[in-house]
C-alpha cells in the first residue's frame, strides 16, 4: 500500500515492506551489480538476449534418398586362388580346381626346366594362382619363407623365376640335461624336434641314442637363428656342439673344406662321420640283438639270428647306414622286402622286412639317404626292421663293426685353416655358456647382413 506523508525533507512516496523483504532486495541488487562490473559487454548483451523470447525454429523438411542412389564402400577381392598341398593332392589335381584342362596344364608344367619343377610337391607347400580369361596368368610356389617359384605368361609364352632369400643369420646358444629323453630336454632348452635330430646325428657315430643314454647326461650347442626382415624364420644349422654322455664328453664343430663340403669334425681335425651308422632307423627300439643260439619267434626252433631287430611303427624312414651301391631290391625268403647295399669290397649290409622299397638295383647311395620304410613282410610277427652287416660275405654283429674306417683326416694345409676359423667358434661358444653373452643376445654371425638377404634369382 502506498502512501503519502508529508516530511520536513519534502514530499515522498513511501512502499512498506517487511524488513526480510528489503534486506533480500538489497543483497541482489549489490551482486547484480558487481556481476556487471566484472563480465565483459559481449557476455552481458548475451545474458539479456536470453531474457527475450526467441521465435520457435523452422523445421526443415525431411528429404527421402532413393535406394539407388545409396552407395557403400566397395569390398576388395583377392583374385589371387591359394592353394596349400594335402596329403594325396598333385600339380594336375590343384589346377584342375582352377578350371583347367589337362592339356593347358601340361602345356604350363613343361614351359621350362623350372616350370617342370613343380610338379614335385611337398606337403604344406603353398600354392597361389592368378586366373585371367580362363587361363593361368601367374602361378607360384612356396616352397618356404626363403625358396619359391613363379611362372608368369607373356603372350603365348611362360617365363620362370626361382627365387631364393637369403637370410641373416645370428647366434644362440642352447644347454640341457637330460631327464627322461633327449626330445624333452631339447624342448626345454628352446630347441624344435629338426634341431634335437640334427644333435643326435652329429654324435650318432659315438653314441647309440637307443641303449647309452642315460638320465643326467647333457648338451650344450651354438646354433644359427635365421631372420628374414627382422623377423624370425626358424633355425638353422649346428655350428658347434658337445655332448655328456655317462660322464665322457664328445664335441664337435662344423667345417667347410676348400673343396665346398661341410661336415663335423672334432677339436683336433678328425671328421665325426664314420663310414657307417651306428643306427639305420632313428629312435627305434632293439627288439633283437645279434645271437647264434636264438629261438625264432614264428618257428619256434633254434636258429641263428644273424642281424639285429629295430621295432618301429610301420613307414618308419630306413636309411643306408653307409655310401655304396644297391646290389640287391627285391623279396628274398622269410626276409620279405629286401635291400641289400656293397660298401667297396668288403662290407655289405642287409635291411629286411621292408614295408616299402625306395631304391632299385644297381643305384647308388649315400650316408643316410632313405631306402624304404619299416614293415612287417615276410615271416614277421610286427613291424621292424632286420638289418645285418657282413663282412666279405659273413655276417657279424653290427654294434661291433660301425668304426671300421673313418675318413681321410685333413691335410696341413687344411688343418691350418680349420683350427683358424674354428677357434672362434669354440671360444664364443665358451663365453655363452660362462655367461659373458646372454643366451638370447642372437650375435650376429656373419659380417655384411644386408648382403646377406638380397635374393638370388633366376
Amino acid at each position: 500500500m502506498l502512501t503519502k506523508e508529508t516530511h520536513n525533507t519534502g514530499n515522498v512516496w513511501t512502499h512498506h515492506f517487511p524488513r526480510h523483504h528489503l534486506l533480500a532486495a538489497c543483497g541482489i541488487s549489490l551482486a547484480a551489480t558487481l556481476l556487471l562490473a566484472v563480465l565483459p559487454d559481449s557476455v552481458v548483451a548475451y545474458r539479456v538476449q536470453e531474457l527475450e523470447p526467441s521465435p520457435a525454429p523452422a523445421v526443415a523438411p525431411a528429404i527421402e534418398t532413393p535406394a539407388a542412389e545409396i552407395t557403400t564402400a566397395p569390398v576388395e577381392i583377392d583374385p589371387w586362388l591359394h592353394l596349400t598341398v594335402r596329403k594325396g593332392d598333385t600339380l594336375s589335381s590343384l589346377l584342375q580346381k582352377t578350371g583347367l584342362d589337362t592339356n593347358a596344364i601340361h602345356e604350363l608344367t613343361n614351359s621350362s626346366k623350372d616350370a617342370q619343377k613343380l610338379a614335385s610337391l611337398n606337403l604344406g607347400d603353398e600354392l597361389d594362382v592368378l586366373m585371367k580369361d580362363g587361363a593361368v596368368q601367374e602361378l607360384r610356389l612356396r616352397r618356404s619363407k626363403l625358396d619359391s617359384l613363379s611362372v608368369t605368361r607373356t603372350g603365348d609364352k611362360y617365363e620362370s623365376k626361382q627365387v631364393t632369400l637369403i637370410p641373416e643369420v645370428r647366434y644362440s646358444y642352447a644347454a640341457g640335461t637330460i631327464d627322461s629323453s633327449l626330445f624333452l630336454a631339447g624342448q626345454k632348452a628352446g630347441l624344435n624336434d629338426r634341431m634335437t635330430l640334427k644333435l643326435a646325428d652329429i654324435f650318432a657315430y659315438d653314441v647309440d641314442f637307443l641303449q647309452d643314454i642315460q638320465q643326467g647326461d647333457s648338451f650344450a650347442l651354438l646354433y644359427e637363428e635365421l631372420y628374414l626382415d627382422g623377423q624370425s624364420i626358424g633355425q638353422g644349422n649346428i655350428v658347434s656342439a658337445e655332448f655328456t654322455n655317462q660322464g665322457k664328453t664328445y664335441r664337435a664343430v662344423q667345417y667347410t673344406n676348400k673343396n665346398g663340403t661341410t661336415s663335423y669334425y672334432t677339436p683336433d681335425g678328425n671328421i665325426m662321420r664314420k663310414q657307417f651308422l651306428r643306427t639305420p632307423v632313428d629312435f627305434a627300439k632293439v627288439t633283437s640283438y645279434f645271437s647264434l643260439n636264438r629261438k625264432h619267434p614264428i618257428l619256434h626252433k633254434i636258429r641263428a639270428h644273424k642281424g639285429i631287430d629295430y621295432g618301429a611303427p610301420t613307414g618308419t624312414p630306413i636309411r643306408a647306414a653307409g655310401d655304396g651301391t644297391v646290389v640287391f631290391a627285391g623279396v628274398r625268403n622269410g626276409f620279405g622286402n629286401v635291400v641289400m647295399i656293397q660298401h667297396g669290397g668288403v662290407y655289405t649290409t642287409l635291411y629286411g622286412h621292408m614295408s616299402k622299397i625306395g631304391v632299385k638295383k644297381g643305384a647308388r647311395v649315400n650316408q643316410g639317404q632313405v631306402i624304404g620304410a619299416v614293415g612287417m613282410t615276410g615271416l614277421a610277427s610286427g613291424p621292424h626292421l632286420h638289418y645285418e652287416f657282413h663282412v666279405n660275405g659273413t655276417a657279424v654283429n653290427p654294434l661291433a663293426n660301425m668304426n671300421v674306417a673313418m675318413a681321410e683326416p685333413l691335410s696341413k694345409t687344411e688343418k691350418a685353416n680349420f683350427d683358424k676359423t674354428t677357434a672362434a667358434l669354440f671360444s664364443q661358444m665358451k663365453e655363452f655358456a660362462a655367461g659373458t653373452i646372454p643366451q638370447k643376445s642372437q650375435q650376429v654371425a656373419l659380417g655384411d647382413t644386408d648382403k646377406n638377404r638380397e635374393p638370388q634369382i633366376r
